[in-house]
């Protein structure tokens, strides 16, 4: 019976302070600091997408991005885009469709990227994750191979 008061008596103290350092911190925008229109880095519109949803940055500055009805375009930094063929199908609608990319850490060695996606299907869509290898040089066709267990391939071309 003494035990289970100490505690609870522990507890409570525990809780104390959680609840007291949390009551006391601030934000860092907060206090007398004053918004300011000044911006620590330039915007420069790249190109211009119609649902664009994720960008990875490879190694020589240019981005993948990703659209959610089935477009990778790789694009420059002055705004050239190129799209990327023969991307999966996807089931896009709502939330679903082509999301997210990145690219490998080893990229300048594999040339790896992974996407997800939704997948449709007979009896519904599911979450995928695929990786392919892009030939970045001159887009030449890649290989696409799902991560989900399945034996699928595709090829992904410029």
């Amino acid at each position: 019976m003494r035990h289970s008061r100490f505690i609870e008596a522990l507890a409570a103290i525990a809780v104390g302070f959680f609840l007291q350092s949390t009551v006391h911190a601030e934000s860092i925008n907060a206090g007398g600091r004053k918004a300011s229109s000044n911006r620590p880095f330039a915007i420069k519109t790249a190109a211009e997408f119609s649902t664009p949803w994720a960008v990875a940055f490879i190694p020589d500055g240019r981005m993948l991005v990703t659209e959610k009805p089935r477009r990778i375009f790789l694009t420059t930094q002055s705004g050239e885009r190129r799209e990327v063929g023969n991307v999966p199908a996807v089931a896009a609608s709502g939330q679903n469709g082509l999301l997210d990319i990145a690219v490998a850490p080893d990229f300048a060695e594999s040339s790896l990227i992974y996407i997800t996606y939704v997948e449709p299907g007979d009896s519904g869509s599911r979450l995928v994750l695929a990786r392919a290898t892009l030939s970045i040089a001159d887009m030449s066709p890649s290989r696409l191979t799902a991560l989900s267990g399945s034996s699928r391939t595709a090829t992904l071309a410029g």
